[in-house]
């Protein structure tokens, strides 16, 4: 198998035959030339790498948009946006990336992969971790059909740095509402709000999980168990949405519900 280097560099005179460059509408449309097509024939005819030009087209398009982050071919320019996020959860992506979910201030819930991120030698893993407050600078990516960003940089949000936001393991049921519950992307300013209230300790610890979900409209004071009917209140289902009681929350897995 051929690096995405070696395959790059294989396929980008494709993209530029001769010394007339081919006209940019949209970053796609030279795959689609006459003289894309011309030549994907000859390299069918003489046994080339065919069976990979379409795999590669995401490929070839990271590779001119990712030029010093934005500065694209005639015209064609990536978004760039720096905001501040609280993170939220982090997995493993690929060999060595990581794929974080995220609620920022200024875009909600997000999601977004960085790269070389779970290496020791990743100057980001550090700063990306849960329950950690960042600055982030991120680009538009191709992964996942376009929905994900791809963060290119970040560093600890220094306003919250003295909050010790990462030793909080009491609010880890707030992210993990945050992450089944808020809407992606639709920033909520109440919400960035009373997170960094909770981390300053302007609100309780006790009882907050109670008073974000009540920021989204899920009062648990006129609620009761979405399927039993009982008035005692002690747990919310995350995927589903609703308030259950002690008996039926007990039916679910940790994973599912979160107490009250």
């Amino acid at each position: 198998m051929r690096s995405n280097s070696y395959r790059v560099l294989h396929l980008l005179p494709i993209l530029f035959l001769g010394n007339k460059k081919p006209r940019f509408d949209g970053i796609v449309d030279v795959l689609y030339t006459p003289q894309w097509q011309s030549q994907e024939r000859e390299l069918g005819k003489k046994g080339g790498p065919k069976e990979c030009l379409y795999e590669d087209v995401a490929l070839i398009r990271v590779f001119l948009l990712s030029i010093r982050y934005g500065k694209g071919y005639n015209g064609v320019t990536m978004r760039e946006m720096i905001t501040r996020a609280l993170v939220l959860s982090r997995d493993p992506f690929g060999e060595g990336d990581a794929l974080l979910r995220l609620f920022s201030e200024d875009f909600g819930r997000i999601n977004a992969w960085s790269k070389s991120l779970t290496k020791i030698t990743s100057k980001l893993s550090g700063h990306l971790q849960p329950l950690h407050f960042v600055q982030v600078r991120m680009v538009d990516s191709l992964k996942g059909g376009g929905a994900l960003y791809r963060i290119v940089d970040g560093m600890a949000d220094v306003s919250m740095i003295s909050y010790r936001s990462h030793e909080r393991y009491d609010l880890l049921p707030l992210l993990r509402v945050l992450e089944h519950i808020a809407p992606e992307h639709e920033p909520d300013d109440r919400v960035w709000a009373f997170l960094e209230g909770v981390v300053q300790k302007k609100y309780e610890a006790q009882g907050s999980l109670a008073l974000l979900l009540s920021l989204w409209g899920f009062d648990q004071r006129h609620a009761s168990c979405a399927w039993c009917g009982a008035i005692a209140i002690e747990g919310f289902h995350i995927h589903e949405g609703v308030f259950l009681c002690h008996a039926c929350a007990s039916k679910l897995s940790p994973d599912a519900v979160v107490l009250l």
